[in-house]
């Protein structure tokens, strides 16, 4: 009882329980008991701890199981639960002295427990597993130890023979991530057959989380190896996963851990390939409402959207196509909306709508719904480089060849944004690329270039294209002047501060026409600029708001 122990422990009876283990060590009658006494006195007392630990408790049962009582299950039990107890008590010196006790025993009596595991019950085996957690949590050092005594080896044998046992999964895989802590026994567990068990596992506890988590946490250290990799490929751990998605949709925290293990699989082109047609409608479904938890989880949503960008690297028109399948262009929106101070989220929100821009077909629905929230993650982030770099793409992304989201983007004060954007990040290659291109389709509208042009405009742009180091930055930059110079205002202003405007634009167009080519993507927005030229004056922007769309009117062109 509680007050029993309280009492006991003012007592000798911590010192005379080690030496009845000392004394009557042969008496296996005797010693059990005694164990057993010791093991009670384990529950909540300090100072009964630091009693033990003083007698040392932890070696006596070590040195005296190990030599005598190996062979008997009974002793083996009841020493395994006492030094269980003892490492879990309230006392951390008292871990640290029956991990040592045990590493002066190479592991003897962890390693026999775990080569006879259907021999003990269930909670011993938990026991045993839980010591070993606790143990390699230490330090390397102790890490090292359990990998020289095959410590690794065993525990992969006690996953694979009490496979259905919950409790017995979950603290095997708690004690396979703590060893995993080291890149050495990564490789070790995995080549012991870790990976196949994962498998199995994740099959087999379907639906129960307090198991698949640890499993999960130990995949996705496991992923990190080459080696592990190959050999999940061959087990195809790929097609185990994707069904978890659905089923786990209302956790963000196992969502999360199931799109870090896909993408740490996904750089084996068989899996990437199998996950573009698996498992890309699943994730995109998991944008959607009905909203959970899920969506409300910041790191979740950004998992999401980082999956969905890793994918698009090589298989961007598929992404395209399951989001648009899956409605899911305004869902981002209102994600985007909801996590607007979260800088992850608004990272890897941008990057989508860049790749959802790209689409001709999606272009016009991705202004409506999203271009007000790239500006407002402009706004949100001025001195964040990673958030202007994404937004600004999105930027230049949704205004290509789109008259209509031009006029949406200017509505809400894009060409501003933008430009203040490369004011802030002068020297960031990125920024000030995108920027520039951002602002060549900008300008295309009278009204843009004109307050561009105000705005102080000219001079950056003029600057890019004579002194920038980078080939794509000239040239968008080229086009932006261009475009801004067609408003009289700008034109009037830029030749008033270059009385030498005609020869200036001849030698920048001449040094673009002989360097750019090289140094440019093949993109139509870029070799528009080697086209023959041709005077077109600017459409005009007749009107419209946020949400409505305005007219444009096309005077007659005339070529020079």
């Amino acid at each position: 009882s509680p007050g029993g122990r309280s009492r006991l422990s003012c007592t000798a009876v911590p010192t005379l329980l080690v030496q009845v283990l000392n004394q009557f060590k042969q008496d296996q009658f005797v010693f059990v008991k005694a164990l057993s006494a010791t093991r009670a006195c384990c529950s909540g007392q300090v100072e009964m701890f630091r009693k033990l630990r003083e007698a040392n408790a932890a070696g006596v049962i070590q040195q005296h199981v190990q030599k005598l009582y190996l062979d008997d299950d009974e002793a083996m039990r009841e020493a395994l639960s006492t030094l269980h107890e003892l490492a879990a008590g309230e006392l951390p010196e008292m871990r640290a002295q029956v991990a040592e006790a045990l590493r002066q025993g190479n592991f003897a009596i962890i390693g026999m427990a775990l080569r006879r595991t259907t021999q003990f019950r269930p909670d011993i085996n938990v026991a045993v597993l839980e010591l070993v957690a606790m143990i390699a949590s230490l330090s390397r050092d102790m890490r090292l130890a359990l990998n020289a005594s095959e410590i690794p080896q065993g525990v992969t044998t006690a996953l694979d023979e009490r496979c259905g046992v919950t409790d017995v999964q979950l603290a095997g895989w708690s004690a396979a991530v703590q060893l995993m802590r080291d890149p050495e026994l990564v490789r070790t567990l995995g080549g012991a057959g870790l990976c196949r068990t994962a498998m199995l596992t994740l099959d087999r506890h379907e639906g129960q989380a307090q198991v698949l988590m640890p499993c999960l946490s130990a995949v996705l250290r496991l992923a990190t190896d080459d080696i592990n990799n190959f050999r999940f490929e061959k087990h195809e751990m790929h097609a185990v996963l994707v069904p978890q998605l659905q089923a786990n949709r209302h956790s963000p925290d196992m969502i999360g851990l199931l799109l870090q293990c896909m993408l740490a699989l996904s750089i084996q082109p068989r899996i990437r390939g199998f996950f573009v047609q698996s498992a890309l409608g699943a994730v995109a479904d998991l944008l959607v409402p009905p909203y959970t938890d899920l969506h409300r989880d910041p790191h979740a949503v950004g998992l999401v959207l980082r999956f969905l960008i890793e994918l698009a690297e090589r298989h961007a028109a598929a992404v395209r196509e399951a989001l648009s399948q899956a409605g899911a262009i305004q869902p981002l929106a209102e994600h985007i909306a909801f996590h607007s101070r979260d800088k992850g989220v608004q990272i890897h929100a941008m990057r989508v709508v860049v790749v959802l821009a790209d689409s001709p077909m999606l272009r016009r629905e991705v202004g409506e719904h999203l271009g007000a929230l790239v500006c407002e993650a402009i706004k949100g982030y001025p001195d964040e480089a990673e958030v202007m770099v994404d937004a600004v793409h999105a930027v230049w992304r949704i205004c290509v060849r789109s008259p209509e989201n031009r006029g949406l983007m200017f509505v809400n004060d894009a060409p501003a944004l933008t430009l203040h954007a490369m004011t802030r990040f002068p020297d960031d290659v990125e920024v000030q690329k995108r920027g520039h291109a951002a602002l060549w389709e900008l300008s295309e509208l009278p009204e843009a270039a004109a307050l561009l042009g105000k705005a102080g405009a000219l001079p950056l742009v003029q600057a890019a294209v004579a002194d920038a180091q980078n080939e794509q930055v000239k040239v968008y930059a080229y086009g932006a002047l261009q475009r801004l110079l067609r408003v009289r205002e700008n034109r009037e202003h830029f030749e008033a501060c270059n009385p030498d405007a005609p020869q200036l634009l001849q030698d920048f167009a001449e040094a673009l026409h002989l360097r750019g080519q090289s140094a440019l993507d093949s993109s139509d927005d870029v070799r528009v600029l080697f086209r023959p030229v041709t005077h077109q004056p600017p459409r005009r922007w007749t009107g419209g708001s946020i949400g409505s769309v305005g007219t444009y009117v096309q005077p007659a062109c005339r070529t020079s």
